[in-house]
């Protein structure tokens, strides 16, 4: 088993560093976790092979190596040449198929055992693997040998796929077999083409007015590497259907690649035919992309209004509020353009933590897979989940940034093996989209004390001995958690904003016995309301807010007009009671007016009844609701269709998402055809609330 560089650097420094931490170990050699953890298990083969112990990882000690091997192998690692590095599995396989796609000459058994230094039973296995992954990807022709099924422009989309999963192990021997090829091919010229090609990217990045990280730059060179190759050997010219050539022309990539035409030819006598320019055009609009408010495209202008529309629709659905809204829309800019170029061209990425994310944001990726199909209706194609899992990190960060969603810390303390555990850790995920951070802990090392001090939730299948000293809630549950102690649990997680409650709390109980004491012991006892009901929410970690029922909420909030409205007025009337009863003031209803104004009608639940809304308002204890059914319907835009409103809700929504369950009941009764259709067709308040509020 051989070592590749960075495996070799991180057993040196593990050596003349004892008991160093992880942490340390990936700051000092400039890697991430994942990285090391990749390559411990092929270090600790090439260990144990080598006659040697493996490296000790423990939390207390650090990593270590036994103190009277560590010269040996010092000694050991100086004879490696990490040129000669034996390839894992997964890295023999894509190793094939890359030299698959680059060579312009039959291939034959004895060619992919030479590239990958193994067996001929080796490589047969490696390539029935690849076939049952890729569809039977690989084929063997008899005077051609092994070949490729795929077209060259698919098999230049599996190549930037290969080359970005190695990216992120830093792997080389991607660019080495690159360059192997070259040199193969009788092509003199390899360094000057190299230097040219960087050339080349740094004048794009400034005609692009962009500024590509190293990743991709790196990215950019493999791939244009690969493209002059395939020119320079006359391989099978690449291909694009007209409506990918409409797509492509004309962009600001487009007039880029055609600048790199000109360079190319002139410094290296090599000419890219028109089919290759539109390739390039399309390889820089997939890097990661800003944009700026100022000269963008109308092409860019409208993604950014499908973004707004993304964000609100997300929001909606969630239940959550995000502070730093501009932020986010450029984070989702940055990621969702050159995503819909990949999905038009079906180019694949894979994205390592899709497991985890779909693990431990279940809520969140759930809810961005129902929200991107705004984007995905506009643009005609379907994201992968692999796309998906980067969109939902977005919003789970985002998510993290406000306070009253931060990430939550549980203690979760089970006796009940590791898959009830499991489930229920999964259910508990399930509940609310704050990210939750949850520490799985025995009776025992609960005892112990083993745990973070940051709780600020305990969940337990199991008697605690000490629960009436727990200064943060604590809720003993079943290991199937019932319908009363998820709602008690989500309440908990999503309602902790206690001191903006205890004035109503306070003022609710002085009013009640308003009446009975003299007026001179009603400061005192204010004071001792306060301090007892401070001191019994924190410890037991009770809601303060009351969960509206719809009807509790519309109750006196419904009204109708028979006139013709523009939006301003049918605003203005839905706002109407709320105003009266002193819950908002007019500059609330401004807010969605400037919204509409701005980015458009993009607030709807259906065609027929949209869903108004502007920001929390500070110290606001409750969500509130109000209905206008309008009988001359109101017409607006949905992306380049007309619809037409009949139904307005206007939501005041509350900052801690208490306002999530009047949403669901909303949903729940929106999505039934039947009471959907009665609640269009009715006429007057009376039937309005027949529709709503009868089962």
């Amino acid at each position: 088993m051989r070592l590749d560089y960075i495996s070799v650097r991180i057993i040196k420094t593990i050596a003349i560093n004892p008991n160093i931490s992880i942490n340390q170990l990936c700051n000092q050699i400039c890697i991430s976790r994942r990285h090391f953890y990749y390559r411990l298990g092929t270090m600790n083969d090439w260990l144990t092979k080598n006659n040697f112990r493996k490296i000790d990882n423990s939390r207390s000690q650090g990593l270590t190596l036994l103190d009277h091997e560590v010269t040996k192998i010092l000694d050991q690692l100086d004879l490696i040449s990490t040129h000669h590095y034996e390839l894992k599995s997964n890295e023999r396989m894509d190793q094939i198929l890359i030299f698959l796609i680059l060579t312009n000459k039959p291939v034959f058994l004895d060619d992919l055992n030479q590239i990958n230094r193994v067996s001929r039973n080796t490589t047969l296995n490696d390539i029935n693997i690849i076939n049952q992954k890729y569809h039977g990807i690989i084929i063997f022709k008899k005077k051609q040998g092994y070949c490729l099924t795929t077209d060259v422009l698919k098999q230049r989309f599996l190549a930037l796929q290969i080359i970005q999963i190695h990216f992120k192990f830093k792997s080389n021997f991607i660019y080495q077999l690159i360059l192997d090829t070259y040199y193969q091919s009788n092509i003199q010229n390899v360094s000057t083409i190299i230097e040219e090609i960087n050339n080349v990217i740094l004048a794009v990045e400034t005609s692009l007015k962009r500024h590509f990280t190293d990743k991709d730059r790196q990215l950019l060179c493999y791939m244009l590497l690969i493209t002059l190759l395939h020119v320079i050997n006359n391989k099978q010219n690449i291909s694009f259907n007209q409506q990918q050539k409409n797509y492509l022309w004309f962009t600001s990539e487009w007039y880029t690649a055609k600048l790199m035409q000109k360079t190319l030819r002139i410094n290296l006598d090599i000419q890219l035919p028109d089919n290759e320019i539109l390739f390039v055009s399309l390889l820089l609009s997939i890097l990661k992309s800003f944009h700026s408010d100022e000269k963008i495209s109308q092409q860019d202008s409208n993604l950014i209004r499908y973004i707004r529309m993304l964000i609100a629709e997300f929001q909606r659905l969630a239940g959550v509020y995000f502070i730093d809204k501009i932020g986010l829309q450029r984070q989702l800019f940055m990621h969702l353009k050159p995503a819909i170029r990949r999905g038009l061209f079906n180019i694949n990425i894979e994205n390592l933590l899709l497991d985890d994310i779909e693990q431990l944001y279940p809520q969140i990726f759930s809810i961005t897979k129902r929200v991107v199909t705004i984007i995905e209706a506009e643009y005609h194609f379907q994201f992968t989940n692999h796309e998906l899992g980067y969109i939902a990190m977005t919003f789970a960060a985002w998510i993290n940034k406000n306070k009253e969603t931060k990430e939550k810390n549980i203690l979760l303390i089970s006796e009940d093996g590791v898959s009830v555990t499991s489930i229920l850790e999964q259910k508990l995920r399930k509940l609310t989209v704050i990210p939750l951070i949850i520490h799985l802990k025995t009776l025992q090392e609960y005892k112990q004390g083993n745990y973070p001090k940051q709780i600020e939730l305990i969940i337990t299948t199991t008697n605690l001995p000490d629960i009436e000293n727990k200064k943060v809630p604590v809720i003993k549950v079943k290991p199937i958690l019932t319908n009363h102690e998820q709602l008690t649990i989500r309440q908990l997680l999503e309602n902790r904003d206690y001191e903006s409650q205890l004035p109503i709390m306070v003022n609710a109980l002085m009013n009640e016995i308003d009446s009975y004491i003299p007026k001179h012991l009603r400061s005192n006892i204010r004071v001792k309301f306060d301090n007892i009901i401070r001191q019994n929410v924190a410890l037991i970690g009770l809601p303060i807010k009351e969960n509206f029922t719809l009807e509790q909420s519309l109750h006196g909030n419904i009204g109708i007009s028979r006139s013709q409205l523009n939006w301003n007025k049918a605003i203005d009337l839905a706002g109407q009671p709320l105003i009266k009863r002193g819950l908002i003031k007019t500059d609330y209803l401004q807010e969605i007016k400037e919204n509409i104004n701005k980015f458009g009608m993009y607030m709807y639940l259906t065609p027929n009844i949209v869903l108004l809304h502007a920001s929390p308002i500070d110290n606001q204890p409750l969500p509130y609701l109000s209905l206008l059914k309008v009988t001359r319907p109101i017409p607006f835009k949905i992306g380049q269709k007309l619809a037409a409103a009949s139904i307005i809700f206007l939501l005041v929504p509350e900052k801690t998402a208490s306002h999530i369950k009047l949403l669901e009941q909303l949903n729940i009764l929106l999505t039934n055809q039947q009471k959907l259709n009665d609640l269009l067709k009715a006429n007057n308040i009376e039937s309005i609330k027949r529709v709503l509020f009868n089962s």
